[in-house]
């Protein structure tokens, strides 16, 4: 009776431990799940947009680069990818802000292949005094002039972009398969670290 009683134990002992690592496999991964915006229809008007019942989802575009070359929304399929937007009257100290906030994420995943991770700048105008925010250079980050109407109507349709924050302080991040996945504030570097860690998050699930 004695020796059952120590294989008992013994056996206790070493569940212990088993429990532990299943425990933490299990509840460790993918339990802090990054949201999805509008699974079931945008919940809120836009003036000029119409949306229906279905899931969001970025809708097909095609910009130019700063090359003049054409590219579509097949670019957001490739991974992740962080939409910003400039203006042409964006004080210089705010793209100088954002630069830094987009170079510091970019480099948390710089181990990745290209376009794994990415980050698509939006530029109202070539010719803008801004003429030094061109970070093409970067194989990680694509910087595209489109039209001013059609990017009015891509930025308030398209990526749903906070009313409460200005237009070129805000990064949005969007899934391989073109849904939104959060906004944060591109100026702010808690909400930068808050994209960071969630990137990773979507990216280990």
């Amino acid at each position: 009776m004695k020796f059952f009683k120590q294989i008992g134990i013994l056996l206790f002992i070493f569940c212990i431990p088993v429990a532990i690592i299943l425990f933490l496999n299990f509840f460790g991964k993918s339990h802090f799940d990054v949201p999805i915006f509008y699974e079931n229809g945008v919940d809120r008007t836009v003036e000029g947009c119409f949306f229906d019942s279905k899931q969001h989802q970025v809708p097909s575009f095609s910009l130019n680069d700063i090359r003049g070359l054409s590219v579509g929304d097949t670019l957001l399929t490739k991974g992740l990818s962080v939409i910003h937007f400039v203006r042409e009257e964006t004080p210089a100290a705010t793209v100088q802000q954002s630069d830094y906030q987009i170079e510091r994420t970019l480099q948390a995943f710089e181990h990745l292949p290209q376009n794994e991770v990415k980050v698509i700048t939006l530029k109202h105008s070539e010719d803008s005094t801004l003429s030094t925010h061109d970070d093409s250079g970067q194989r990680h980050h694509h910087l595209y002039h489109p039209d001013e109407q059609y990017l009015d109507s891509f930025l308030r349709c398209g990526l749903i972009m906070d009313d409460s924050l200005s237009m070129d302080e805000q990064f949005v991040l969007v899934d391989n398969v073109k849904r939104i996945r959060g906004y944060y504030h591109a100026l702010n570097p808690e909400e930068v670290d808050r994209l960071i860690v969630e990137m990773k998050i979507i990216l280990e699930n």
